[in-house]
């Protein structure tokens, strides 16, 4: 597993922010599933 850049996800956070609205629950659960593989590599689950 790579590791996670918190500027890229800051940047897509931000970015999400001026996206269509219909797009926002994809893009949200999109990202929450990287900080979620983030997390498991930390705890090594």
């Amino acid at each position: 597993m790579s590791q996670i850049n918190l500027d890229e996800i800051r940047a897509e956070l931000s970015s999400i922010e001026g996206s269509e609205l219909p797009e926002h629950v994809a893009r949200y659960e999109a990202l929450h599933a990287k900080l979620t593989e983030a997390l498991k590599s930390i705890d090594e689950i």
